[in-house]
């Protein structure tokens, strides 16, 4: 097995690296393709909660997605509503990121690594003039219908 500063290469394949400031290489990026091809919806799950390397992983896949395939939606293995505050903090940049990781109540969200993607993401965002191109984040678990003070589970679902 031979490990480059963006890829690990054996017998099976290539793999993608583990930095999550490193940028994908092409021979990545066309490993990436061939998986992916034309799907609309894209799934990035994990073999276990909580490591780092893992998480490195599928932050450098989404922020490729996003920067170069126009991804504007993530939903994240959170219950919805309490990514609420996370998706305010990725769309405006007010608020404390850590607060509206915490708030989602899921260890395996409420770490370092994600924290660097959302300041990452919210810095994406800030730079979109064309409020169609932001990213939203959502959660995709439903254990709780507990919402934001003073909305309707519609408006913040649909606010549109």
């Amino acid at each position: 097995m031979l490990l480059s500063e963006t890829s690990v290469d054996s017998r099976e394949g290539t793999y993608l690296a583990t930095e999550f400031d490193v940028p994908m290489d092409n021979r990545e990026i066309e490993f990436l393709e061939r998986i992916i091809g034309a799907a609309d919806i894209v799934g990035i799950g994990e073999m276990t909660h909580g490591s780092k390397e893992v998480f490195h992983v599928k932050h450098r896949l989404l922020k490729h997605l996003i920067e170069h395939d126009g991804v504007t939606a993530i939903a994240l293995e959170a219950n919805l509503p309490s990514t609420h505050l996370l998706n305010q903090y990725v769309l405006t940049g007010r608020g404390d990121p850590s607060v509206a990781l915490g708030a989602t109540g899921y260890f395996s969200i409420a770490n370092r690594e994600t924290l660097a993607f959302v300041r990452w993401l919210a810095q994406y965002n800030a730079a979109q003039s064309d409020t169609a191109k932001k990213v939203h984040v959502y959660g995709c678990d439903v254990q709780s219908w507990t919402i934001p003070a003073g909305q309707s589970r519609i408006s913040w679902i649909c606010p549109r």
